[in-house]
């Protein structure tokens, strides 16, 4: 979708594409060898950023739970709850990209909308809202905030939502 979106010249691929710096860290202080950064020579690949980054959210969801809120992970989640949540949120994108836009704050907008429903239909946990939302101000935060650019950082965001709450699920998933 976001190939899409850059295509339209909704979203800069340069904020899109570019993964948080979670990933980057955790792999560096694994692989003391790794370096940050652009100017050496080896350069970690975004797969493995993004899959570092998406194992952490997993994690961090029943750690959240537990720790944090106190509250036990229930017994009736199961896959049938990660597959809702990863088909709606396929659902959702794909009737997104049909739907044409006028500027890019309106889907940004609206996509911060679908975030508590999707929140609502999929996890309905105060924990899960909490880390969620966390997640999101991080990214904000990570990003710095360009007035200029302040769609796409929203739709970011929000994407960045909608990610803690499908792996914080497979993270229970897997934690019970």
């Amino acid at each position: 979708m976001s190939i899409h979106l850059h295509n339209h010249s909704i979203l800069d691929h340069s904020i899109t594409s570019r993964p948080l710096i979670f990933g980057q860290l955790v792999l560096q202080a694994a692989f003391k060898y790794l370096p940050i950064g652009t100017e050496s020579t080896f350069v970690l690949p975004q797969w493995a950023i993004n899959s570092v980054e998406g194992v952490l959210f997993g994690v961090s969801q029943p750690l959240f739970d537990r720790y944090i809120m106190y509250t036990p992970i229930r017994r009736g989640s199961g896959i049938n709850n990660v597959l809702r949540a990863s088909m709606a949120l396929v659902g959702i994108a794909y009737g997104v990209r049909k739907m044409e836009w006028a500027n890019p704050m309106q889907i940004s907008l609206m996509w911060s909308a679908l975030n508590i429903i999707l929140w609502g239909y999929l996890d309905t946990t105060a924990s899960g809202f909490i880390l969620s939302s966390i997640i999101a101000a991080v990214v904000m935060l990570i990003l710095g905030v360009d007035h200029g650019k302040l769609a796409q950082y929203l739709w970011l965001a929000s994407f960045y939502f909608c990610g803690a709450i499908i792996f914080g699920q497979v993270g229970r998933f897997f934690y019970r």
